[in-house]
């Protein structure tokens, strides 16, 4: 039950670092002020949301690890791992190459 409230967590704070750039421009009438040129990748095309999540995730990881007190009543195990399978899905995601419909 816990590792699902985790991964539930963890999923959300990951849809919420992908969307709310795009739902700020929207909300703001165009594109945000801190917008970024999109990286290229691999598969040359664009991903700047993916690797601001993969850099979110990376942060959040180290300070569970390094930083957390204790271990957060069990969470503190269960979020890193759901963070590494999180992560690893998002560096797949980045050879991909990006295509708009």
């Amino acid at each position: 039950m816990r590792n699902k409230a985790v991964t539930l967590v963890v999923v959300a704070v990951l849809m919420f670092t992908l969307a709310a750039p795009s739902l700020m421009a929207q909300a703001m009438g165009g594109a945000p002020a801190n917008a970024q040129k999109p990286m290229a990748t691999k598969g040359g095309g664009p991903h700047p949301q993916i690797a601001k999540a993969i850099r979110h995730l990376e942060e959040t990881k180290e300070f569970l690890k390094n930083d957390a007190s204790n271990d957060l009543e069990g969470h503190k195990h269960a979020a890193i791992e759901n963070i590494n399978e999180a992560l690893k899905h998002l560096h797949e995601a980045m050879k991909v190459e990006h295509t708009k419909p």
